[in-house]
């Protein structure tokens, strides 16, 4: 997806950022009430675990009810990809 955007994607390996979560996780706790830096991290294990590859089929859709998709994934990713340019345009418009 990110080629869609012109993004370049950097790949840290599932245990690096697994074990780098703990460790925000555990500093952000420790000093969250004695510094007061604002809000505890955003890099939490159970983030990393939801940020994993996850894999979707539509064939039993297809198999049981007769299922076409509208549109061709490749499509349908260059849709969603100009949609969310143009959401993410709005969105810095407005904070400015």
């Amino acid at each position: 997806m990110a080629k869609h955007f012109g993004e370049e994607v950097k790949e840290l390996p599932y245990w690096l950022m697994f074990l780098l979560a703990h460790f925000a996780e555990l500093v952000s706790r420790l000093t969250y009430d004695k510094i007061r830096l604002g809000k505890l991290s955003n890099l939490t294990p159970s983030s990393i675990y939801q940020s994993g590859e996850f894999y979707f089929s539509d064939a039993k859709a297809k198999k049981q009810i007769g299922y076409t998709p509208i549109y061709p994934l490749d499509e349908a990713i260059d849709i969603s990809a100009a949609y969310v340019k143009q959401f993410r345009g709005k969105t810095e418009k407005a904070s400015n």
